[in-house]
Order: C-alpha cells, then sequence, then structure tokens
C-alpha cells in the first residue's frame, strides 16, 4: 500500500525552490537558514536516548524475570510522539488506526476481538458518549455524520459482542458431558 500514491511536483514547487534557494537567509526568510543543533540541545538528544534504552533494558529485565506459562510486559498505551495516553482527537493518525481496528473487528465474517482489544477500543471511543456530536466529528476527523453514525453502530456491534461470547462459552462448558469415573 505505501508509495502508491505518490504524485511528482508540479513546476511550481520546482519555481520556489530555486527563489527559497538564491534568496538571501536575512529577514523573513532566516527561517531557511541551517540551524546546527548546540551541545545543549546534543545533550537532551543523548539524555531522551539514555532514557529510552534504560527504560527498554528495565522492561526486558522484568520481562526475563517472570517466570511461567504466559510473560506479560504491561506497555501503556502511549501516544509515543508526546508521551501522553491516546485519546480521540489528539492525532488523526491514531484515530484512523483505531477506526480500521474497529472496522475489521466487527465485520460479519470476523474473529470476535479479544477482551483486551475490546476493553482498549471501547475505552478510545468512550467520548463519544457526550452529546456534541459536531464536536465529536470534528475530533474523529469525519467527513458529515455518515462515520459518526457508523462508528457508533460499530461500537454497538463490539459492546454486544461480549455477551454474546460470554454466553457461548459458557453453554460450550454446559454441553460438555462429564466424563465417567475411572475414565
Amino acid at each position: 500500500e505505501f508509495g502508491k500514491q505518490y504524485h511528482r511536483p508540479g513546476p511550481g514547487v520546482y519555481v520556489i525552490n530555486f527563489l527559497i534557494r538564491i534568496m538571501p537567509k536575512v529577514g523573513p526568510l532566516s527561517v531557511f537558514r541551517l540551524h546546527l543543533p548546540g551541545p545543549e540541545d546534543e545533550k537532551l538528544y543523548l539524555n531522551s536516548m539514555q532514557t529510552t534504552v534504560t527504560k527498554y533494558d528495565n522492561d526486558l529485565d522484568r520481562l526475563r524475570a517472570e517466570r511461567g506459562p504466559v510473560q506479560k510486559l504491561g506497555l501503556p498505551d502511549l501516544d509515543y510522539d508526546t508521551g501522553k495516553p491516546t485519546h480521540l482527537g489528539e492525532y488523526p493518525l491514531a484515530d484512523r488506526s483505531y477506526r480500521r481496528l474497529l472496522i475489521a473487528v466487527t465485520q460479519p465474517k470476523a474473529p470476535a476481538a479479544t477482551p483486551p482489544v475490546r476493553e482498549s477500543l471501547i475505552a478510545f471511543y468512550a467520548p463519544l458518549a457526550v452529546p456534541h456530536r459536531r464536536h465529536m466529528a470534528r475530533l474523529l476527523h469525519m467527513r458529515g455524520d455518515r462515520r459518526l453514525r457508523d462508528t457508533q453502530r460499530r461500537l454497538v456491534i463490539l459492546k454486544d459482542e461480549a455477551p454474546a461470547m460470554e454466553n457461548a462459552s459458557r453453554g460450550r462448558a454446559a454441553a460438555k458431558p462429564a466424563a465417567a469415573p475411572g475414565q
């Protein structure tokens, strides 16, 4: 999928590029001057990289220390650009990714979503319960009410899926015949 929608720049882009290159970088055009990072910027970058490596090492050590059938590494659902928890309307690409996931798990022939995925989707779309529809449509980067209604419809399907799965698993457990003694 990636790279299939590339369009070559038109002649206007090349003309503007040429003009910016030949004009002196003073006054309003000084923003186009190359600014090398200073010692303070380098120190900030190195500190952030060291923090990242340290956290990664700690997480790996914690994962190695857990012994058992299932090893879990509790990673928080954070927007790695901002370091803040992901929420609806914060980042358009995240909104689109959550929408794609919601569509994928609510397709008619799709397997049921796992409880953590279902909980994450429901928590992400929790602000849709707010009655300000125009505000929510803007947050969802939706064109008109069509996508908003479709998202709400899919959330209902997702929420209804949970009790159905629990009932089905209980039904399977009740339907299993008891093993005869000595078998």
